[in-house]
C-alpha cells in the first residue's frame, strides 16, 4: 500500500519551501556611522518568508538586528541578527549563504534581491520582468 503520496501525511512538511526545523543562526556583523563609504553595514542579512498567495514563492526582506550599544557614542556597533530562514551576503570570501530554505521546492523568488542576482542564477532562477521576481527555469 506504499502509492504514491501515501495518505497518511508522513514527509508533508517536507514540501515547504521553508525548513520548519531548520535551527536558529546567530549571525554578528557591525554598523559603521561614519566612514569614507558612508554609513554601512558590514554585511547584508535578510528574512525569507512564504508569499501567503503563491505555493513556492518566497519574498527575502531586509532582517531587524540588535544593536550593541555598550558605547553610544561608538562609530562602529555590532549588530547581532537571529534568523531561522534567510540569506546572508557576507562582503568578504564567504559568499552568500542560505539558511533553512529548501531551494529545490522554490519556485520564485522576490524582494530584496538585487545583491543576491548571481546565487539565484547558479541556482536556476531567471529574472522575470513581468511578475518582477525570480523565477525556476523549466
Amino acid at each position: 500500500m506504499g502509492g504514491r503520496g501515501g495518505a497518511s501525511g508522513i514527509g508533508r512538511k517536507s514540501q515547504s519551501t521553508l525548513d520548519p526545523k531548520a535551527k536558529e543562526q546567530t549571525i554578528t556583523t557591525y554598523y559603521r556611522r561614519n566612514s569614507i563609504y558612508g554609513a554601512h553595514y558590514g554585511d547584508d542579512v535578510f528574512e525569507a518568508v512564504e508569499r501567503k498567495n503563491e505555493k513556492g514563492g518566497i519574498e527575502i526582506v531586509k532582517a531587524y538586528g540588535t544593536f550593541d550599544n555598550s558605547n553610544p557614542k561608538a562609530n562602529t556597533k555590532d549588530v547581532t541578527y537571529k534568523i531561522k530562514h534567510g540569506i546572508v551576503s557576507w562582503h568578504d570570501s564567504r559568499g552568500v549563504e542560505s539558511y533553512g530554505i529548501n531551494w529545490d521546492k522554490v519556485s520564485s523568488v522576490s524582494g530584496q534581491t538585487y545583491n543576491l542576482r548571481g546565487t539565484l542564477k547558479e541556482k536556476g532562477f531567471r529574472w522575470d520582468g513581468k511578475t518582477k521576481s525570480w523565477v525556476k527555469k523549466n
